[in-house]
């Protein structure tokens, strides 16, 4: 395990020190570099705030009390996981989550019929129905509600979304490398008119705004 672990990182330095090269010799460097900040930082939402039903995916169809159903479930797998020293994945995956969830299997018998394999039903199967139990017995979960933009800022959104769809098409780079989405999301409802203004949506980030920052204006204004 620990030669397997060395392993891991032993060829790490020098694909940085390759990658550095190609990306300086592409004038993708700066670019880069302010990335790996930006990326570091983090940008104070992430999922690992949510409840945990929400990281899940596939949920749109199950109702309240579902939701609170596979929220029990969700805490189950995560003390498992936790218990056996393994990514929650490796005790179930989503899509099985949600199906019992869906499902609200009351013995082991509704189990067989959810694609759950068999060991799963002998190891887990008792402690699944359990949380199922206290789901059923829990307050429904409320969805968060989202309100939709008006229509300005899609106005915005859209032309902010095409203008870097194309941009990273001719750098041959994924589009939220271009402009990073919390930042787009951030520049069609802040509407910024200057690149003193635009600034502040885009923190440390000189270069983009160097390159980019007169043709973001635009594409914010073009429609």
């Amino acid at each position: 395990m620990l030669n397997y672990a060395r392993l891991d990182t032993h060829h790490l330095l020098d694909l940085r020190d390759s990658l550095q090269a190609e990306l300086q010799e592409r004038g993708r460097w700066e670019l880069a570099c302010e990335e790996f900040t930006r990326l570091a930082a983090g940008n104070g939402t992430t999922r690992a705030d949510l409840p945990a039903w929400q990281r899940v995916k596939g949920t749109s169809n199950l109702s309240r009390q579902q939701l609170a159903i596979l929220q029990e479930l969700c805490d189950w797998r995560c003390a498992e996981a936790e218990r056996m020293g393994r990514p929650v994945f490796k005790v179930m995956d989503d899509k099985r989550l949600v199906s019992i969830a869906e499902a609200a299997p009351k013995s082991q018998t509704d189990l067989e019929g959810l694609n759950l394999t068999a060991r799963q039903i002998y190891v887990f199967g008792s402690d699944i129905l359990k949380a199922v139990g206290r789901g059923r017995k829990a307050t429904p979960v409320h969805r968060p509600v989202s309100g939709r933009p008006d229509s300005q800022i899609l106005n915005r959104l859209n032309g902010l979304s095409a203008w870097r769809k194309g941009a990273a098409q001719k750098m041959e780079v994924e589009s939220d490398v271009v402009l990073p989405k919390p930042w787009m999301h951030a520049i069609a409802e802040q509407n910024p008119r200057t690149l003193k203004e635009l600034s502040a949506l885009m923190p440390q980030s000189p270069w983009r705004l160097k390159t980019f920052g007169a043709q973001i204006l635009q594409a914010s204004h073009d429609k």
